[in-house]
């Protein structure tokens, strides 16, 4: 399953969009951590609460190709995009989406990105600022592929903070890393395999042909 990201559209459809991923429900699966996972019934946060709600209100109703070509247009859309939501600062937070990992050892991750799209920071560009929270779980939560939607719960921080993949403008200490359950994806989920690093990061493209790779990104 795949979202597109709110800066695609300017903000002008992110509420639509960026509400897709609910439709994802919890599973009880994790692996091998032992740490508590998300309830069942857990009330659901959303990507679009992260955006400051007149974020893109500068945006005109009609966005022609000139001004995606503008520079000044496209600074401001930028500006638009790392706008973050003080008053979420300490609140708990349980959001879906998908593991971009920075720390780790083996199969199991004490750092890693959420983002909203599977394959974000790694196979495709990273996320606007504002859709890109830095993840810290102790202990270490199992290493899951990057098109493995999970869910993260946990207390939020607004702060920004470079790592070596991305720039994000929240942080989450998470309290419980789990699985989430995609309609008509469950049995690909019931198996979904904890990963080592090395099996996770390797190119896909590895070993093939120019020619292959560009017939496969077609």
């Amino acid at each position: 399953m795949r979202l597109v990201p709110i800066f695609v559209t300017l903000g002008l459809l992110s509420g639509l969009v960026l509400g897709v991923i609910v439709w994802l429900a919890p599973t009880g699966g994790g692996g091998p951590w032992q740490a508590p996972q998300p309830k069942a019934l857990a009330a659901l946060n959303t990507w679009e609460e992260l955006v400051p709600p007149d974020a893109f209100d500068w945006v005109p109703l009609e966005v022609t190709d000139e001004m995606l070509e503008d520079p000044e247009f496209m600074a401001k859309v930028e500006a638009s995009d790392r706008r973050t939501r003080p008053e979420l600062n300490q609140q708990n937070f349980t959001l879906p989406g998908y593991m971009v990992p920075l720390d780790y050892e083996g199969a199991l991750v004490r750092r890693f990105l959420l983002v909203p799209n599977a394959g974000q920071c790694i196979h495709q560009p990273p996320p606007p600022v504002n859709q890109t929270i830095l993840v810290e779980v102790d202990p270490p939560a199992p290493m899951r592929d990057l098109f493995v939607p999970i869910q993260v719960s946990g207390r939020l921080h607004v702060e920004v903070a470079q790592s070596e993949l991305a720039e994000s403008g929240y942080r989450l200490e998470a309290s419980a890393v789990g699985l989430y359950r995609v309609p008509g994806e469950e049995a690909y989920l019931d198996d979904a395999p904890v990963l080592d690093a090395e099996d996770l990061l390797r190119d896909p493209h590895e070993g093939m042909t120019q020619e292959q790779i560009d017939q496969d990104l077609q």
